[in-house]
């Protein structure tokens, strides 16, 4: 080997013992980054980045829950607006049943004035039908007690012959047997012509 190759080749070597090894620089540069993943927190399922279509399936459940909500508080209140009608329906009913009550309770009372006053009227003319009925039976009575005295004057050949009889046992001069005569007729018919007028006016 010349001088100059030997020269040349104990540069090298000295060189290539100077140089750090290509091993140490790839772990020189390599560690930064693994201490840096050391220090950093791990990142578990829930601190994972939530991406845009996530995001968006999240708002649509959360609408689709508000919708929900939103037709059973529309079935509720159109459940409450029922039962008001409902109930305000059973009051006009209530209402109109009170009133009908009020119209039959107001004609009862003036069906039973009606009647009291219907009553009264016929106890009044009752009672003056018996009052009729019992001056008619007096008369009835009077009358048959005529009849009887009527048909006895008859008997002695009527009022007019007695009395003709009396004017002639008067023109005789039988004064006391006359007046025997003409006080038994009074005492026992009460009055010729008052007994025979009053006959007359209850037979017409």
């Amino acid at each position: 080997m010349a001088p100059s190759t030997r020269a040349a080749a104990s540069r090298k070597r000295t060189n290539d013992s100077n140089a750090p090894p290509p091993s140490n620089k790839r772990l020189r540069a390599t560690q930064p980054q693994q201490q840096e993943s050391e220090t950093l927190p791990q990142d578990g399922p829930a601190d994972q980045p939530i991406t845009p279509v996530e995001n968006t399936d999240s708002l649509n459940t959360e609408l689709e829950e508000l919708r929900e909500y939103k037709r059973q508080a529309e079935a509720k209140d159109l459940e409450m607006a029922r039962e008001l009608e409902n109930l305000q329906e059973a009051k006009r009913q209530q209402s109109a049943e009170v009133r009908t009550l009020k119209d039959a309770h107001e004609e009862a009372r003036e069906a039973a004035r009606t009647y009291f006053e219907e009553s009264t009227n016929l106890r009044e003319q009752v009672e003056a039908y018996r009052i009729a009925e019992q001056s008619r039976g007096e008369n009835r009575e009077r009358l048959e007690e005529l009849e009887e005295e009527h048909e006895k004057i008859q008997d002695l050949g009527g009022l007019d012959k007695i009395c003709k009889d009396l004017e002639y046992y008067e023109e005789l001069g039988d004064i006391e047997d006359l007046r025997d005569l003409h006080d038994q007729l009074d005492d026992e018919f009460g009055g010729l012509r008052t007994s025979e007028k009053t006959y007359c006016s209850l037979k017409i």
